[in-house]
This record gives structure tokens, C-alpha cells and sequence, in this order.
């Protein structure tokens, strides 16, 4: 008997968790998402690299050997300049320009080879079928800063793009 109502209170739990998307502060330009769902991250970081930065590494030559960085980053840029999605400078929040955008393209050391990681904010959540689905926020380009000797430092954040509402 005390099983059972363990496993009763259990199930209540996960049911009360278990409600519509609700557009949490940072996520206020999102759409609702109908139906039930289970929110794993309101927000996560998520960085991904475009190539390998490290030539001597399998693991790393594997880990991007089907990814194509030139299709991605002038898909994104395209996007920008055909009105497709908004950019915002990274550090301030304020939106950008297609004008600013071509500003930066055109900056001392700036080539979209460089462009190497991303850093997606998503929403990840689990719907009414089970399924772990995420829903990109936004995504923040991020540069390739070497020293003079060649040495990879890091990366630049670029500027932060986000879907059109």
C-alpha cells in the first residue's frame, strides 16, 4: 500500500510539472508550444565548433569531419542581409544594422573562415510523446583569436542572432 502511494505521488508530481510553455523572461519573443510538455532547460548554453582547431587531434578531426562551415556561416550571413533574422551586438544587447553587420565583416583581421564556433541559447524540453526536442533562442558567432606566433587564444563573439518573431 505505501509503494502505491509513493508511486501515486510520484505520478502526480511529473503530471503537475508536466504544463504549457510559459515565456519566461529571457524567452519572451518565443512562441507558445501547445500541448504538454516537460521543461528540461528553460535556457542552455551550448557551444559548438565549426572545425577542427586542434590538426593533430582524431578526436577532433572526427568530431567535425561532416560539418561544412562555409555553407553554415553564409547561410547565416545571407539570413542577415535578406532580412531574415535580427542581430544584436553580443555584449550590449542592442539590435544591429545590416549596415553594422557589413561594418564588422569589413574590420582589420575579420574573415568568415574564421568563424569557428557558435554559441546556440536553446530551449530544450520533452513533449507529450516522450521526445526530447530543442528550439534554438539564439546563436552568438564566435571569431578565431590566434597570437602572433599562430597559437588558437579563443574565440571573439561576433554578434548574436536571433529568429524573426
Amino acid at each position: 500500500m505505501r509503494k502505491c502511494i509513493l508511486a501515486l505521488l510520484a505520478i502526480i508530481m511529473v503530471n503537475s510539472s508536466c504544463k504549457e510553455f510559459h515565456n519566461a523572461k529571457e524567452n519572451e519573443e518565443l512562441l507558445p508550444i501547445d500541448g504538454n510538455l516537460l521543461v528540461v532547460a528553460d535556457t542552455i548554453t551550448v557551444d559548438v565548433t565549426l572545425r577542427a582547431l586542434d590538426t593533430t587531434s582524431i578526436w577532433d578531426i572526427e568530431q567535425h569531419k561532416y560539418v561544412n562551415q562555409k555553407v553554415l556561416i553564409d547561410h547565416v550571413f545571407n539570413d542577415i542581409y535578406q532580412d531574415r533574422v535580427k542581430t544584436y551586438d553580443f555584449f550590449s544587447g542592442e539590435e544591429l544594422s545590416k549596415r553594422d553587420v557589413k561594418k564588422i565583416e569589413n574590420s582589420d583581421g575579420y574573415s568568415r573562415d574564421l568563424i569557428s564556433k557558435i554559441q546556440y541559447k536553446e530551449f530544450w524540453y520533452i513533449d507529450s510523446t516522450g521526445t526530447l526536442k530543442k528550439q534554438v533562442l539564439s546563436y552568438t558567432l564566435g571569431m578565431e583569436i590566434t597570437s602572433e606566433k599562430g597559437t588558437h587564444l579563443g574565440h571573439k563573439a561576433l554578434f548574436t542572432v536571433k529568429p524573426k518573431q
